[in-house]
């Protein structure tokens, strides 16, 4: 029995360590130093499913995480935080493979390289490599393009890249029954498989990541169905739309509550984060100031997600007019009753709850807002 005992104990750290992976990124550089690199399981057949896994700090220009490993391995994604709402700090996002054992990440301005582990080794050199030849031989034929005066390359660039499709395409249908396979599968175009071929990588996908997908898929065209008629309910000459909100101190409003009889309603969809937004924001202060005494009133409603930033710019900003927002992006109900894509985006309302115009900015806006008020 001791003998037993004693050979468990042996045993037990070996079985331990075959079941965990151990990652190493090198950035090869010290720019990153410092910041947060986080580690991403990736949602298979529904990228909303994507979990952060873990964080770390790069020093010295590396990163390392180490990773209880499942029964099968599963796609992940290395990422840092955004600089701001417009730019990264240029480090790549990087796919690698959660699976048993060592591998290393290498970077080399937009390459990436894995070393290690199995499944890695194969990625890398099945997917990785051949996007990294492509790449190469792309910019170098672009250059010798550019230098003899010839600019329009985007065929010789698709033609490249296409090449790689029945490697990706058979890397799949040799994975297609673990989640890496599933993943590349259900996240590609259909139309970059044969119908015969989709039809048979789709019935070997586990149904749980086939419901994934179906759910996904549903939820998309039930959505464009939703913008499709906003954007029908909302053209010129039908009623406006009302929504639900809330104030800048929480309170629970609707738009209804500030269109009024007789007055012109402007309402302008905007956001803290949007630099054209605030380009604009002294323009429609002046029409505001202009023509609030004559009955036009604007009511704004911001897609930010921060309380404190979209307080600190209305702030900022000095923007005199009531201020709606629940704080749910794209999501929010008035950015799909009113079938928004970018912002700004300004919505005109006539005296009687009618809708005049949409989108329209600077001189023709203002041209606009007299003829509804002087009607």
């Amino acid at each position: 029995m001791k003998y037993f005992l004693s050979l468990l104990l042996f045993v037990l750290p070996v079985s331990i360590h075959a079941q965990l992976f151990h990652l190493t990124g090198n950035t090869h550089c010290n720019d990153y130093d410092g910041l947060p690199i986080y580690l991403y399981q990736l949602g298979v057949g529904d990228r909303s499913r994507t979990v952060c896994i873990d964080s770390t700090v790069i020093k010295d220009g590396i990163y390392q995480f180490n990773i209880k490993t499942t029964e099968k391995p599963y796609m992940a994604l290395l990422a840092l935080p955004m600089k701001n709402r417009y730019f990264s700090y240029g480090l790549p996002e990087a796919e690698c493979i959660i699976e048993n054992g060592a591998v290393q990440i290498d970077y080399d301005g937009l390459d990436i390289f894995l070393r290690g582990g199995q499944m890695n080794q194969e990625y890398d050199r099945r997917i990785l490599k051949p996007n990294r030849d492509t790449r190469k031989r792309v910019n170098q034929c672009l250059d010798s393009l550019n230098k003899a005066g010839i600019t329009d390359n985007n065929d010789y660039i698709r033609e490249q890249y296409e090449a790689l499709n029945p490697g990706i395409n058979q890397f799949i249908a040799d994975n297609i029954a673990n989640p890496i396979g599933a993943y590349m599968f259900l996240g590609r175009p259909k139309a970059l498989f044969t119908e015969d071929m989709y039809q048979q990588l789709y019935e070997q996908v586990d149904s749980t990541f086939r419901n994934y997908y179906e759910q996904r898929v549903a939820r998309e065209k039930s959505e464009q169905a939703y913008i499709a008629q906003s954007h029908i309910l909302t053209n010129k000459g039908k009623s406006y739309r009302d929504f639900a909100s809330k104030t800048i101190d929480g309170k629970d409003v609707r738009f209804s509550d500030y269109v009024k009889e007789g007055c012109v309603t402007l309402l302008d969809f905007w956001a803290s984060w949007c630099g054209p937004c605030r380009a604009e924001a002294p323009e429609m202060i002046t029409l505001y100031n202009k023509y609030h005494d004559k009955g036009l009133n604007i009511v704004g409603l911001s897609l930010d997600n921060k309380r404190e930033a979209w307080l600190k710019a209305i702030k900022d900003l000095g923007l005199p007019w009531p201020q709606l927002s629940s704080l749910q992006a794209w999501k929010d109900e008035a950015v799909r009753n009113y079938a928004v894509q970018s912002v700004p985006f300004i919505v005109l309302i006539d005296k009687h709850g009618v809708l005049s115009e949409k989108n329209v900015h600077g001189e023709k806006l203002e041209e606009l807002i007299k003829q509804l008020l002087e009607e």
